[in-house]
């Protein structure tokens, strides 16, 4: 047993170390083997064992068990030592690639979506800050008399939806589909959103996850970048934009909001770096209604503070560099040009017609 495993690991190594060159130097090869049948296939499988959890722990106890067993029998040689180090590490990283990794090395969705040129120039900056500023107001107006409260956003039904509805836009590009996924919600809440992060895919349980301490109005959002994610969408600004275009085509007003209000804070960032004087013009014609969601926000998030940030900044971002993501921690904020691209390119198509 304890050499089977020992000799498995090296094997399962090499031939990883293999299909990482072989992606790298062929990404459409990585999404027409990996993104569209390997993972979908993984993640399902994990996403039907409910005992996946107990499985792996025994697991991961038994093999560490034997480990040290034949460390003590070897009377601690250095090598053997080594081994026991070395060897559980490389299960885990293999492990990585297979179930979520690998996803890096797939053309992003957006290169299927849109064309080449997304360059968005000052003055389409702005227009287009005027545009959505206008757009969220009157779609707050709408949400006058309807409460966004966590358990009319969280029913199992509205999951759905927002499962079917980025499936919608991810199969017109040949990307698998996935059994019903469970969106869980990490215990205890706030533990995610002390580290700076509302949610995450959880590759060894095949499922995305949010934190609970978020306020109802940022969950449809988070929910969507996450359930993107689960299909095999590993860039987060690619997440972000699946997320965009599926909750700006909903038909739920409270998920149109949280994505929209959400895209509306990042464009007014970007804006403000452009023309700080335009920027705070056009942000001050803003619902009050919308103000008061922002302020609701910031208090339930002050709820949560921060800890170590700047240690958690450095480590994501050196982690996203490591994957091939050149902007590392502000790919978050590089959906922006993607949705302006696109709903240029939207209209565009509309005005033809």
């Amino acid at each position: 047993m304890k050499k089977y495993l020992s000799s498995g690991i090296y094997i399962f190594t090499a031939f990883t170390f293999i299909c990482y060159i072989f992606y790298f130097f062929n990404p459409q090869w990585a999404f027409n083997i990996h993104t569209t049948l390997i993972f979908p296939f993984i993640s399902d499988f994990l996403n039907l064992c409910s005992l996946k959890w107990t499985v792996i722990g025994w697991i991961f106890i038994f093999y560490t068990y034997f480990k040290f067993r034949s460390v003590q029998n070897a009377h601690i040689s250095l090598f053997r030592w080594f081994k026991f180090i070395i060897e559980p590490f490389l299960w885990l990283i293999t492990l990585y690639f297979w179930l979520w990794g690998f996803n890096y090395l797939s053309p992003a969705p957006e290169d299927f979506i849109l064309g080449e040129n997304r360059e968005i120039s000052s003055s389409e900056l702005l227009e287009s800050f005027q545009h959505h500023t206008n757009e969220l107001n009157l779609l707050r107006d709408s949400l006058e008399t309807y409460k966004i409260t966590e358990d009319s956003i969280l029913s199992h039904q509205k999951v759905l939806e927002w499962q079917n509805s980025i499936f919608t836009i991810l199969k017109k590009h040949h990307y698998s589909s996935r059994h019903n996924i469970d969106l869980l919600q990490i215990w205890p809440t706030g533990l995610l959103l002390r580290i700076g992060t509302a949610g995450f895919y959880n590759f060894v349980l095949a499922r995305p996850t949010i934190d609970p301490g978020l306020h109802p109005i940022q969950i449809p959002n988070t929910s969507l970048h996450e359930i993107a994610h689960s299909y095999g969408v590993a860039s987060e600004s690619s997440a972000n934009f699946i997320a965009y275009i599926a909750g700006s085509e909903s038909k739920d007003l409270s998920t149109q909001y949280s994505v929209k209000l959400s895209f509306w804070k990042t464009l007014k960032t970007a804006c403000f770096q452009e023309d700080s004087t335009t920027t705070k013009l056009i942000a001050s014609f803003i619902n009050p209604l919308v103000k008061k969601d922002i302020l609701s926000i910031r208090k339930r998030m002050e709820q949560y503070p921060d800890i170590f940030p700047q240690l958690r900044d450095n480590f994501y971002d050196l982690f996203l560099k490591s994957q091939g993501v050149e902007e590392g921690i502000y790919s978050y904020e590089m959906y922006l040009p993607l949705v302006l691209r696109w709903e240029k390119e939207k209209n565009n198509q509309i005005n033809k017609k």
